[in-house]
């Protein structure tokens, strides 16, 4: 199944411009009812003259319970000191699209949902933020929660999807790969234990590390892991979010259990996606495609699978792509994928070209640079910026890096084609052969050197040349 971002990580921010001058500070207090059907917020801004308080995602402008000065059910208007304070209505919120979801004893309620702020709210602004809980109830948030005291919180959460969770669930922090993780773990597993959790996400920051040698290069992630019900025991999919911190949402099979979760793809892919910078909704080949290709790669390289298994994987997964689509080019379908469902062809065609990619860089450097040094210098220069970068930038800071356009040009070639990008001639220069028995490594081949250092070493099988026939 795979992990989708879409909706979930698309900009939701306040559009409007600033009212007169830009804002330096917004302290929140944020007190929920004992049902956690009601949130009372207060917000007070230091610096700059606004009049006014809007939503900053479009579906919480429904929710304001309290009547408004204006007349305006979606503005509140700021009072003398520069403050306001205004009641949602949460339970509406779960009867809408807003993103509001109840769990038995836990609600997952987005920050975005009940953070309001002036129009134009600049991306540099301070928010201080603290909860006031009923007894007996946890909080978990994409920054760290302590109760009752302020926290300082990235302005990124008025512009982009976020998600939290509050109410009676375990909550556990731990760290692997240098980097601190906070789980919220929803009640609902039959089989799968708190350490198996624990050891399953700590596994897959461990296999993304791998890229980073060894160490994570994000500080801290938030994970929600919810159960969904017996599906016969896998984690279906996951949606990633980066308001105010990278927090990731995974839903699991209930009837899950330990020995079914290190080394799956979904929290790998997610977690590939937690490490980018935040790519343009309609350049989602690029990271789509990248996350995809290194949930291959990667999971072969931990030592979750043999390496012939992982080329097995690898190949499959472009024949899926090349299966579906709805014969547009991949720049539209990209645009219309979450419209049209073609998933498959926009994450592997994607995964197609940053292969393609991967193999040139490592042949023409002789071996010196590879995707995970052109991963490294992205997170460097482009993982914290303040807003969604264009594949077309990204795409340059690469070439600039590898020292020719390489992944521009091969871009270019394929964007507009409404063809599967061809895989064919390099598996073969790699000596990844497709037969009636599956998959044959060939290290007689120009490249095998090089498949070998993708996934990692094996002894080619015996070469037999009638099996060439058989691709």
């Amino acid at each position: 199944m795979l992990a989708l971002c879409g909706a979930a990580c698309a900009q939701a921010g306040v559009s409007n411009k600033p009212d007169r001058a830009t804002i330096s500070t917004i302290d929140y207090v944020v007190r929920l009812e004992s049902r956690l059907d009601r949130a009372h917020v207060r917000a007070c801004m230091q610096g700059g003259s606004f009049r006014e308080l809007v939503p900053t995602r479009f579906e919480s402008r429904e929710l304001l319970a309290t009547p408004t000065v204006s007349g305006v059910a979606s503005t509140v208007v700021l009072d003398r000191e520069g403050c306001a304070r205004y009641v949602l209505d949460l339970d509406h919120a779960a009867a809408t699209s807003a993103g509001l979801r109840r769990f038995g004893r836990a609600v997952l309620l987005p920050p975005d949902l009940w953070l309001w702020a002036p129009p134009g709210t600049s991306s540099e602004a301070r928010l201080r933020v603290a909860i006031e809980l009923p007894n007996g109830t946890k909080a978990s948030l994409p920054w760290r929660y302590e109760h009752g005291r302020p926290a300082l919180v990235d302005a990124s959460v008025l512009r982009w999807r976020s998600h939290a969770l509050f109410g009676e669930f375990t909550l556990e922090r731990f760290v692997a790969a240098s980097c601190e993780i906070e789980l919220a773990l929803v009640d609902g597993l039959h089989d799968a234990s708190l350490g198996g959790i624990r050891r399953w996400l700590a596994s897959a920051v461990e296999t993304v590390a791998l890229v980073y040698a060894g160490e994570f290069p994000v500080p801290r992630i938030h994970v929600i892991v919810v159960p969904t019900g017996a599906h016969g025991g896998s984690v279906q999919f996951g949606i990633l979010a980066r308001g105010g911190g990278p927090s990731v949402l995974l839903f699991v099979d209930s009837d899950v259990d330990d020995a079914d979760l290190p080394g799956e793809w979904v929290a790998v892919h997610e977690l590939v996606h937690v490490t980018m910078p935040f790519i343009s909704l309609e350049d989602a080949w690029l990271s789509e495609g990248i996350a995809s290709y290194y949930a291959e790669v990667l999971r072969t390289r931990a030592g979750f699978r043999s390496p012939r298994d992982g080329w097995h994987e690898l190949v499959t997964a472009f024949e899926r792509g090349r299966a579906d689509g709805t014969g547009e080019s991949l720049r539209i379908q990209t645009r219309t994928m979450h419209e049209t469902g073609s998933y498959q062809r926009v994450y592997w065609a994607g995964a197609a070209l940053a292969f393609m990619f991967d193999v040139n860089l490592r042949s023409r450097s002789r071996g010196r640079l590879d995707l995970d040094h052109a991963m490294r210098h992205l997170t460097r220069c482009c993982r914290t910026r303040a807003r969604m970068s264009s594949a077309r930038e990204l795409l340059g800071e690469i070439d600039r890096f590898a020292g020719g356009r390489l992944f521009g040009d091969l871009a270019s070639r394929h964007l507009d084609e409404s063809s599967f990008p061809d895989v064919e001639v390099v598996l073969q220069r790699l000596g990844v052969r497709r037969t009636s028995q599956g998959v044959v490594l060939d290290d007689t081949t120009p490249d095998a050197t090089i498949r070998r250092a993708i996934m990692g070493d094996e002894p080619s099988d015996p070469v037999d040349s009638t099996a060439h026939g058989n691709r």
